[in-house]
């Protein structure tokens, strides 16, 4: 993928202050700090964070190379790397929930930013930690299901529906709004409320909320760059 500027069709300089800069007003507008995954960086037309991870890698625009962005919000904002994070229980999660709906009179989501009572960490690490066990969760889970099994939150089978059509018109719509295509870890889908890309991405997985199942938000993404004629790498 290019690393080229998007207005000038060259690379813009890039500097630690500048991207910490970034780093700190995404945390405060969605209280996690941005990974490589997280899209646009808002406020910076044209740039992703991926680009700039690969910039912090690789030693581009003006950078000096071998960093990375879980490294360098790790040394500058204490920002913990996932894989040395303390481990997670089902009673913790469901305890830090039930505290959650007093304060809020509702159930937490993926998209509901930080965990009050543990610094840095999101209701959507949690929710990436059920899915893929790590942390000492068993995985394939969700903090949706788990809501429902153990609290019996409304599931995915009570919510609207969704179709193919609906979730590329949804992706078609964040890419002209943000200039990146829609990953499982962008938050709430503007179009329909209380439900995030997260759990779009899983009911595509799955075959929840009547979709046919076996696929997911990054393929469908693959595809429709495939039919738009844009690069897939």
């Amino acid at each position: 993928m290019s690393n080229r500027s998007y207005s000038s069709g060259r690379p813009a300089p890039l500097t630690i202050g500048k991207i910490l800069a970034w780093a700190d007003a995404h945390y405060r507008r969605s209280g996690s700090w941005p990974m490589s995954r997280s899209g646009a960086v808002e406020g910076a037309p044209g740039e992703t964070w991926w680009r700039v991870n690969e910039s912090l890698l690789r030693g581009y625009r003006g950078l000096p190379g071998g960093d990375s962005l879980p490294r360098l919000l790790a040394r500058e904002r204490g920002h913990r790397n996932r894989r040395s994070q303390p481990p997670l229980s089902v009673t913790q999660i469901l305890t830090w929930a039930d505290a959650y709906r007093r304060r809020t009179g509702r159930w937490p989501t993926a998209a509901a930013g930080a965990v009050q009572e543990v610094p840095g960490l999101t209701w959507n690490a949690i929710n990436a930690a059920l899915d893929s066990g790590c942390r000492g969760l068993l995985g394939g889970d969700s903090l949706a299901r788990l809501l429902a099994r153990r609290r019996g939150r409304s599931s995915y089978h009570q919510k609207p529906r969704l179709s193919i059509g609906r979730v590329l018109a949804w992706a078609r719509a964040y890419r002209a709004r943000r200039g990146c295509w829609p990953t499982a870890s962008s938050g709430e889908v503007a179009e329909l409320p209380g439900t995030t890309w997260m759990a779009v991405n899983i009911a595509l997985s799955q075959g929840l909320r009547g979709l046919p199942g076996g696929t997911s938000l990054s393929r469908l993404v693959r595809e429709q760059k495939g039919t738009r004629g844009e690069r897939t790498a």
